[in-house]
This record gives C-alpha cells, structure tokens and sequence, in this order.
C-alpha cells in the first residue's frame, strides 16, 4: 500500500504545479491590487480582454475613518437660595427684622431694596428696618445659570380710630310738652342709637329727631364703629306752662293779727271779707284769701264786724278800695288786726296738807 502511494506522487505532472502556483500568485496580487486601490478591476480587464470590449467602471468605496465618540457632558449644578426673615410681621408702627439666606452653587448673591450684594454668599443674615410691607428678593448667579428666592416681611394695618359723636338740642329749654330737636353727628360709627326710647337713627353720619319731653330729659347717643364704642348727651330742660289767662281780674287779701303787745299772732284768725257787699271769703290760717273772675274796675273789700276781742288796726289801700287789672296780676288789700286784751292766765292751784299727832311709835296711828 505505501508503495502504491509513493507511486502516484511520481505521476504529478511538475509543470502543472508550477502553473497553478503562478496562477495563485497573480490572483493573490491582483487581489491586494484591488483592496489597495493601486488597480481597478477595469484596468485588469482592459490588459486581458479582446479590444472590443470592456469592463464598465465600478468604484471601490474608501473606507471613512469613525471618530471616537465625545466625551460625556456633566451637567452644571444650578444654584438654589433659601431668604427668610426672623420677624415676618412687624406692628403698624413697623420696627427691625434680620434677613436670613442659605445658597447652594452660587457665586453671587444680591437682594433687592437698595441691599445689594451680600457676603458671604453661602450663608448670612442682616437687620433691615421695614415701616411698611416689604418684599425682599435675593438673586444668586452660578456656572449652572440664575435663581430667585423671596420672603415678605408684613406690617400691620394700625388699628381703627375710636369712633366720635356729638348730641345738641335747640332750644334746650322749652314748657312742658313743647318740641326741641336733637341734633347728631358721628364720625368712624357704623350705628348710632338714643336712648329714651328713640332707638338707632340714620343717617349714622349726622341727623335731627324732634322731642316733646315733658320734663327735664338727658338723651343719651351711643355711636359704635370698629373702634369701639362712645357716648354724647343733651338735656331738655322744661318749665310749667304758665296759667291761663284769666278772663276778668282778681282780688288779693291779705290778713296780719297782733296780740295786744304788738307782737304778730300764727297762725292767724279766720277772719270774713266781703266783695262790693256780695261775694264773702275767709282767710286761711297763713292770712290769705282771694276773690277770683273780678270784672275790671274799681271794687271795694270789707271785713265784716270780727267781734270785741279785735280791733282793725289798718286797711291798706285806704278804705279796702281797689282797682282790678284784666289778666293774672291780681290788686292787694292788706287788713291788720290786733287783739283788744289778752285773757289773764288761769290762777295756779293751792293744797294744804296736815298730820295729827305728828309723832308716833312704830305702827301706831296719825291722821
């Protein structure tokens, strides 16, 4: 069997192989040829083909370099900022208040309000003075762009005014029954009452309200607003009404009594007076009698005889002769009487008294 191997490696034909090596060699060449560029497949077949024919062109593509991916980007922190203030609410006559910030990835800071930059940027604080609501805002800047914060420090509206009220009467004296008119102005009142009955008013600003008291009255206004509440008075004062007018005139008499020593005697003896012989009237006990409806005119006032125990001492005017007036003022006769003796005072007792024997022993008799 070897034998028969080594003898068909004799049988190779050495001219063959040095064919095909050759043929390998172009082919490799041809082939490097083409990936290298150095010759187009159009070239090779314009040296091998017959004349009239040829090989239409076909590019070979020239590889393009790939550049290298970039590198990854990092994003840039974006600067955040924190403002705050310790007292965010000030009374309405305002006061002092300190700003307090925080920042992160900032390298500037500013605030608003005539403040300005502040330092240092990452954290700080400063005291501003705020008479009326302020809003304060801080701007901080960094590579990763810009950011606004704020915070508001308030002040208190001051609180509403006491209300006001004033309260008149015109005319502040009027006669029993007669009107007056109450005057009213308020100022910050929402309501405005009087008392007496009268109740709230309106308009609440200012107004009238006529009255007819009939007797002397204080009214009292209360005015109420969101300020509170306070009161304001007027009084009416009042007279009587003063006595019709008679429709004739009238007669005033007058009685004084003296004891028999001059001296005036209370209270006074009734005593009968007697109009132009008709109408008669007594005295009371101060002396005093009157004749009332008396026509005007001349009248005449006796005093009928008062006994032997008095006696007239005078008449005045003379003869108890008046004139009468036509309305309330009346005419005045004044009679005065004295006492013709005073009675003698009743005599003081008398006793006697007597014992009989006027000693004794003990337990025996005496008259």
């Amino acid at each position: 069997m070897n034998e028969h191997i080594i003898n068909s490696h004799k049988k190779v034909n050495p001219f063959l192989i040095g064919l095909f090596t050759a043929l390998a060699a172009v082919l490799l060449g041809v082939v490097i040829a083409f990936v290298t560029g150095a010759i187009t497949p159009a070239q090779v077949f314009a040296q091998v083909a017959p004349p009239c024919c040829s090989l239409p062109s076909i590019p070979i593509p020239i590889p393009i370099p790939i550049p290298p991916p970039p590198a990854p980007v990092i994003p840039l922190s974006i600067p955040t900022c924190v403002l705050s203030a310790n007292s965010a609410s000030l009374p309405f006559s305002g006061g002092s208040s300190t700003l307090s910030w925080t920042t992160v990835a900032a390298t500037s800071a500013t605030v608003n309000n005539g403040i300005g930059g502040v330092s240092p940027i990452t954290s700080g604080s400063k005291i501003v003075s705020v008479n009326k609501t302020t809003s304060y805002t801080m701007t901080v800047m960094g590579p990763g762009g810009e950011t606004t914060c704020n915070t508001t420090i308030t002040v208190m509206p001051p609180p509403p005014s006491a209300p006001t009220c004033t309260l008149t009467a015109s005319p502040t004296s009027v006669t029993s029954g007669s009107s007056s008119t109450l005057s009213w102005t308020t100022t910050g009142a929402t309501s405005f009452t009087i008392d007496q009955s009268i109740g709230s008013v309106s308009p609440v600003s200012s107004g009238t309200y006529p009255v007819s008291p009939t007797a002397t009255t204080t009214y009292t206004g209360t005015a109420i607003g969101s300020g509170g509440s306070v009161h304001c008075m007027a009084t009416v004062a009042t007279t009587k009404s003063p006595p019709p007018t008679p429709a004739n005139g009238c007669i005033d008499v007058l009685k004084e009594t003296f004891d028999s020593n001059g001296d005036k005697v209370t209270p006074v003896a009734q005593f009968t007076f007697v109009l132009d012989g008709g109408v008669s009237v007594h005295n009371d006990a101060n002396g005093d009698a009157q004749f009332s409806s008396v026509s005007p005119g001349v009248h005449q006032i006796v005093e009928t005889d008062p006994g032997s125990s008095w006696k007239l001492l005078s008449i005045t005017p003379a003869g108890g002769s008046v004139t009468v007036q036509n309305g309330p003022t009346c005419a005045t006769v004044v009679f005065k009487n004295q006492q013709v003796s005073s009675p003698p005072p009743p005599s003081a007792p008398t006793c006697t008294l007597t014992a009989s024997p006027t000693s004794v022993t003990s337990g025996s008799s005496s008259t």
